[in-house]
């Protein structure tokens, strides 16, 4: 991955609150101003809820709130079809979502913002990561889980094709129900696609390899589903989250994840189109940028950082389930390519909820 090592101006804003807070005041906030409020400042954050909304809040909204005086509320899940709504009526409530890189580069200029690189400082982040408006905060990925129960010693999966396998590994498989978190690119993979050669995407051999384990699947559709059904024994591996999939480990269950050919993505944050606390909402989108913040997420949960100065967790069992730029290299995890999706979405949807509701 490159990294764009360009000299971005620093908000003016942003460094004079931060002197304001080193005296100890607090009648310094973003840029955008309340006068009902006293001056405070005011966000409104939308995320997936759970326990990665609570990780969001413990490493970089409740202090960014805390040091630059503004009142922070939060909201989910992230629905595009009700932001569409607020855009098209000019009542938009949510100022910063936290989402997929999907959903922001396919909206781009109609439902989110360009970011404004005169605030956000993107000097510390992979350029390859970073798009018009959207800029990664973690680094997700979509990986081959399965229940240590269940199978055992050298009995265990080991790649995707492992995964396609039903007559060794018997047993119930999670995907989403939705198209674009990696199934389809895992299935290619089992066939024997060349990593360089998956994009674009051969959907029909794809679907056909699918179709040998359809009696076999469980969909989930959120990451909180995917949680309660490792957690209630509802599948026996998946392709899913590290992060839910950790968060269950810490429940009880007994999950491990197979790296090789892993498939990362990350986590982004974007602006809403026509938000009414813009300028606070790309200042609060900086913060979340930097050393330490970033690091305070990546030790709550096994989402890797983006910030290329932020050391892998220092948890062992976060680690574990972590997409660090190390595992990256070393079992050639691949990048998702959110930009083909994005492109091919409308289609590639119809044609897999027709494969899935067939």
């Amino acid at each position: 991955m490159t990294t764009n090592n360009s000299s971005i101006r620093r908000p003016a804003v942003a460094v004079a609150c931060a002197a304001v807070a080193v005296l100890g005041l607090t009648a310094c906030g973003g840029g955008d101003k309340d006068a009902s409020d006293g001056g405070t400042s005011k966000l409104t954050f939308t995320g997936s809820g759970g326990v990665t909304q609570a990780a969001m809040g413990v490493a970089s909204l409740k202090p960014f709130a805390k040091q630059f005086d503004v009142s922070l509320t939060e909201d989910e899940p992230v629905d595009i079809a009700k932001l569409k709504v607020m855009v098209e009526s000019k009542n938009v409530s949510w100022d910063v979502l936290h989402t997929s890189p999907f959903l922001v580069d396919q909206n781009c200029g109609t439902l989110f913002e360009p970011l404004d690189t005169d605030i956000i400082d993107l000097s510390k982040i992979p350029a390859d990561m970073v798009s018009e408006c959207a800029v990664p905060v973690a680094m997700s990925a979509t990986v081959l889980l399965y229940d240590a129960n269940k199978y055992k010693g050298d009995n265990v999966p080991k790649s995707w094709a492992d995964f396609f396998d039903t007559k060794k590994f018997p047993g119930t498989r999670g995907i989403a129900k939705a198209a674009q978190y990696g199934q389809i690119e895992a299935a290619l993979l089992a066939d024997g696609v060349a990593p360089d050669d998956l994009y674009p995407l051969d959907f029909d051999r794809a679907l056909k390899k699918l179709d040998g384990i359809r009696d076999d699947l469980v969909y989930y559709e959120t990451g909180a589903q995917q949680q309660q059904q490792i957690e209630s024994g509802d599948v026996d591996m998946l392709i899913g989250w590290p992060g839910r999939v950790y968060a269950a480990v810490q429940n009880g269950a007994d999950f491990e994840p197979v790296w090789e050919a892993a498939l990362y993505l990350p986590d982004v944050l974007a602006v809403a189109k026509d938000a009414k606390n813009k300028d606070t909402a790309m200042e609060y989108i900086n913060f979340a940028l930097t050393d330490g913040p970033q690091a305070a997420y990546a030790d709550e949960l096994p989402y890797a950082a983006v910030n290329t100065d932020v050391a892998p967790p220092s948890d062992a069992a976060i680690d574990k389930f972590a997409p660090t730029q190390q595992k990256i290299a070393e079992y050639h995890v691949l990048g998702l390519n959110s930009a083909w999706w994005s492109k091919n979405m409308s289609d590639m949807t119809k044609r897999w909820t027709a494969w899935v509701t067939r």
